[in-house]
């Protein structure tokens, strides 16, 4: 491709993103080569009610992508614009199963990574920035489900951590 082009296009795709970042939500330091824990669909669901619960007015669902993750279906001020606004805690999970209507809430995934839990937080089109409630919500959802492997913490969510993750 044109080095010209390949320039012009990655602006253009930059100015379409509020946020595109890689996030700790949680770590160990004890844990180097951890087999991490195992999720399921079920509690994947369970975690999109509690969040829709945790931030009115917004609503998500289990996002049916290879390595899975939890998508905005809703927000305050959502548009109806063409390219579909759109926002997704997105996973690094292994083994993540296809979801269709007969997807078994049993299927389970990992989304550990040796001794981290990763997401790529994914705001594109006019998506509105990620901020500290969503970024707490989705930690406070987690504890709630799934709960942390033995030795883990989580990340501290702070204003300072949200302005570096947003910054294009």
């Amino acid at each position: 491709m044109d080095p010209l082009l390949r320039q012009r296009r990655r602006a253009m795709l930059q100015s379409e993103m509020s946020t595109y970042s890689s996030w700790t939500v949680c770590y160990s330091r004890k844990l180097m080569h951890s087999s991490g824990a195992t999720w399921t669909v079920a509690q994947l669901n369970e975690m999109c009610e509690l969040l829709s619960e945790e931030l009115p007015g917004c609503r998500f669902r289990p996002e049916p992508i290879g390595g899975g993750g939890i998508e905005f279906t809703l927000w305050p001020g959502m548009s109806e614009k063409i390219p579909r606004e759109y926002k997704t805690f997105r996973f690094f999970a292994s083994h993540f199963p296809t979801l269709d209507d007969k997807t078994p809430g049993s299927a389970s995934f990992n989304v550990f990574n040796h001794s981290r839990f990763d997401v790529m937080l994914k705001a594109f089109y006019g998506a509105p920035a990620f901020n500290v409630a969503e970024l707490q919500a989705f930690q406070k959802v987690i504890q709630q489900v799934v709960g942390l492997p033995e030795s883990f913490r989580m990340t501290s969510v702070s204003v300072r951590l949200v302005k570096e993750l947003n910054k294009m």
